[in-house]
Formats: C-alpha cells, sequence, structure tokens
C-alpha cells in the first residue's frame, strides 16, 4: 500500500508523502520509520471544552 502511495505521488509529481500517527503508538512509528518515513513535526491540541 506504501509502495502503491509512492507510486502515485511520483505519477503526479508530488515532492512527499505525510501522514500523522499519535506520538503514542510506537509501534506505528516503528512501521513507518522502517518504510522511510521521518519525524518532521509535532503537533498540539488542546481541548476548548
Amino acid at each position: 500500500m506504501i509502495e502503491r502511495a509512492v507510486a502515485d505521488a511520483r505519477e503526479r509529481d508530488c515532492g512527499e508523502l505525510r501522514l500523522d500517527v499519535g506520538v503514542d503508538n510506537e509501534r506505528a512509528m516503528g512501521f513507518y520509520e522502517n518504510h522511510g518515513f521521518e519525524p518532521y513535526r509535532k503537533q498540539l491540541t488542546r481541548d476548548v471544552e
């Protein structure tokens, strides 16, 4: 599935793929890092209620 997304991005002249992963989801982070993804930013959120 990842390789298909990479191929589609190349066909559309996209410069990068970006995805969201929960910071506490170490298993997913490891999976994606093993497939070439690198940490880029950290997003912070806050409930307003």
